[in-house]
């Protein structure tokens, strides 16, 4: 009987071994193809603009701390002493700045002090290096991670190589997970009796006999179950594994894949993506504790988070350090200040999207080189031109501003969320095209839909600087122009253009009319220059919508997409030069090499003297025109607009700009109904809001005049040359060949009233 029995248990191991051996031959080129490919679908990263700082800008001080705490900076109750934090008091903050190279910033960790004019409104009075003792030019912040591309799985996850892995962390995992590691060959048995015994003597789970090879067998090519055949499924895994590679390699390996908790719903894999989730930190400068307190978390990453049981965590960690310390790889010291040491963890930040609308905008941008695939597998390192701070201010405008004209005015309140009132906001960087800022609408949540870039709207007025400028073919800003009334028939109907607020009769300056938006000048001016050299300008200008050659085109009744009219305008304050709108600055891959530059597709559509001749109009329309309220709403610094309301009131828009900022706002309800209001008080507001809080944007200097412009004093009755009699003047602008020579003849000079008065 007993001889029946060891054959019987001779016969069942010979077979379990064939099955395995079987079950090994199968799975080995799987194994090989998975070790020796891409091992990992790793998402890209997306990173917003540099932050340029230097003494004379404007920017707030709580804009910088506001950086600092998103970069991961913490802060600290005194002057910084390590790498990543930063100290305020009063006016003044320290920063211990962390050690950037990359392809977009290079630079060393140091310790900057900025002093700023004012502890409210900010003003950086001086920068300086307090390791050189100097006072320093500029500094420039790390763009800040804003999103990933993720696949179906959900996982972020930084690769990182072994050799830039600090050895307390080898360490703190062998001691935690498996100490016998270098001695196995995939399994140890020894590990899993161990195991066995302590579990079954404590009445529960308290030790796991699983190696870091098991582990990662599991991790790599099985699902979690907890069944016997998975189980020899796992250590037929390892076994192959340790067969085919070194320890080295299976310990990177493990070390870029491990679980180590949720941030929100995406998952957290790796040491490195671990290291910055969950102390702000590359995985290179993690300190003994924090790779405990890492080590401890892989056998339950929720359970041990030091987010959320950081009491738990702590303990956890503690029994880790006392492995280490037993197992000589601390000595007493090291152990005592580890242990003493508090966790330190950042504050927890569930994945989000940020700009959502300007990252569709990217993803648009990035279809047309990129396969969806290669996004969320490869681990580029997408670079944009995205502004967090701007960012922020023209979310937070948008908001506040429909918020306050529904409550100023309660007939524009829809309950309906997709039937609010709605905006949108642009904001361009003239010299670059480069997108700052971009709200597409009031709540991404409600609707998607982005109407910066798939709008149709009718611009109203604002169309007008584009018929003006085509006008300066013939006109000098100081030629007149008929207001008088007068009826077109267009398609068989009457047509009678007004001027807004009424008031017609005589003839107005060229540049009364476009600074008063007065609509009759602006229709003769059409007369008199054409249609077709109209709609020739719009086109240069990049407007790429269908344009009827029908007299109310000058007046903005055609549609146009918000974008589009933004970069337009970026013209005016690019010396004429049309840039190409851009989202992303540069591509690179996980190895460091820049895979994708932007040219700038930049071309001139006007010349700067007229571009300038535009500007000056424009300045003078915030200065006394329909944009003269932007003084009183604390808009202090040279700015040049246009505002646009159609005649319906159905949209209403502003659009202004400085030499270094154009940003467009527009308003108005989707499904065209009228808001009753000019964009004087819809649209306007909402700009002045925004610029007066990321005027640390803009130098707050004008533009110089070209060349090839002259600039005359003139008498604003005739538009001819200045006497000292003439009771108003103004410097205007010409170009040379129309400039004014005769000196006005109306108004006496001082000089020729003494000389009548001698009778000479």
């Amino acid at each position: 009987m007993l001889g029946f029995a060891v054959k019987a248990v001779v016969t069942i191991a010979i077979g379990a071994f064939a099955i395995a051996g079987l079950y090994a031959l199968i799975v080995a080129e799987d194994v090989v193809d998975r070790f020796e490919g891409r091992r990992w679908k790793v998402p890209s990263r997306v990173y917003s603009d540099n932050l340029l700082i230097y003494p004379g800008q404007g920017l707030p001080l709580a804009q910088l701390t506001h950086r600092l705490d998103r970069l991961g900076y913490r802060r600290t109750s005194s002057p910084p002493k390590a790498q990543g934090q930063y100290h305020r008091s009063g006016r003044t903050v320290t920063a211990y700045l962390r050690k950037v190279r990359s392809t977009v910033i290079d630079r060393p960790a140091m310790r900057v002090r900025f002093v700023f004019a004012n502890q409210r409104s900010g003003g950086v009075s001086a920068i300086s290096d307090l390791k050189a003792r100097k006072a320093v030019p500029f500094v420039e912040l790390e763009p800040e991670e804003v999103m990933q591309v993720f696949g179906e799985e959900h996982q972020s996850r930084q690769l990182v190589s072994i050799d830039d892995v600090p050895p307390a962390l080898i360490d703190a995992v062998l001691a935690a997970e498996d100490a016998g590691f270098y001695d196995h060959f995939g399994v140890d048995f020894s590990a899993i009796v161990r195991a066995f015994y302590v579990n079954v003597k404590a009445g529960g789970i308290r030790q796991g006999g699983s190696t870091l090879t098991q582990q990662l067998a599991k991790s790599f090519f099985l699902d979690p179950s907890r069944t016997v055949l998975r189980k020899l499924k796992e250590l037929v895994i390892a076994v192959l594994i340790e067969s085919n590679y070194d320890k080295k390699t299976i310990l990177e390996i493990y070390l870029n894949e491990i679980y180590l908790g949720q941030r929100g719903s995406v998952s957290v894999h790796g040491f490195a993506e671990a290291a910055r989730f969950y102390f702000g930190r590359p995985v290179e400068r993690l300190t003994p504790a924090q790779c405990a307190t890492l080590a401890g978390m892989i056998r339950g990453p929720n359970l041990y988070s030091p987010h959320k049981h950081p009491k738990r965590a702590r303990e956890r960690r503690d029994r880790v350090l006392r492995a280490m310390f037993e197992q000589d790889k601390l000595d007493e010291p090291a152990f005592n200040a580890a242990v003493d040491a508090d966790l330190e963890t950042v504050p927890f930040t569930a994945y989000k999207r940020t700009a959502p609308f300007f990252f569709d905008y990217l993803a648009s941008q990035l279809a047309t080189m990129y396969p969806q695939d290669e996004l969320t597998r490869l681990g580029l390192s997408l670079y944009t031109t995205l502004d967090v701070g701007v960012q922020e201010e023209a979310e937070r405008a948008l908001a506040d501003g429909l918020r306050k004209l529904e409550k100023a005015h309660p007939e524009l309140v829809r309950e309906d969320p997709n039937q609010k009132l709605q905006g949108a906001i642009v904001v361009l960087e003239p010299s670059t095209g480069h997108v700052i800022a971009m709200v597409g609408g009031r709540d991404y949540g409600v609707s998607q839909f982005n109407r910066v870039t798939q709008a149709l709207r009718q611009p109203g007025s604002a169309f007008k600087p584009f018929a003006y400028l085509t006008g300066l073919e013939t006109y000098s800003l100081t030629d007149r122009i008929s207001n008088e009334p007068k009826t077109y028939r267009i398609n068989g109907k009457r047509w009678r253009p007004r001027n807004y607020g009424g008031g017609s009769g005589g003839t107005v300056t060229v540049r009364d009319a476009l600074v008063k938006s007065m609509n009759i000048p602006t229709v003769h001016l059409a007369e008199q220059i054409g249609l077709s050299p109209i709609i020739g300008t719009a086109r240069r200008f990049g407007i790429t919508t269908p344009m009827a050659p029908e007299l109310a085109l000058v007046l903005g009744a055609f549609e146009v997409y918000p974008l589009e009219l933004a970069v337009a305008y970026a013209a005016f304050a690019h010396d004429g030069v049309l840039p190409h709108p851009l989202s992303l600055r540069k591509v690179v891959t996980d190895e460091g090499k820049v895979v994708q530059g932007h040219h700038l597709k930049i071309r001139s559509v006007t010349t700067p003297g007229r571009a300038y001749m535009v500007s000056a109009l424009l300045q003078d329309v915030v200065l006394r025109g329909t944009a003269r309220s932007l003084k009183a709403r604390g808009i202090d610094f040279p700015v040049a607009g246009k505002t646009g309301t159609t005649n319906d009131y159905r949209d209403a828009w502003f659009v202004g700009y400085t030499p270094e900022v154009v940003a467009l706002v527009w308003v108005g309800f989707d499904d065209q109904t009228s808001i009753k209001l000019p964009a004087s008080k819809a649209a306007l507001p909402i700009w002045a809001d925004l610029m007066r809080n990321i005027g640390w944007r803009t130098s707050k200097r004008w533009f110089a005049p070209p060349e090839s412009v002259t600039e005359v004093e003139i008498c604003t009755h005739t538009g001819l040359k200045a006497n000292s009699g003439c009771p108003k003047k103004r410097i205007e602008v010409f170009d040379p060949v129309r400039a004014p020579t005769e000196t006005c003849s109306e108004h006496q000079s001082s000089m020729r009233r003494f000389l009548d008065a001698l009778g000479l």
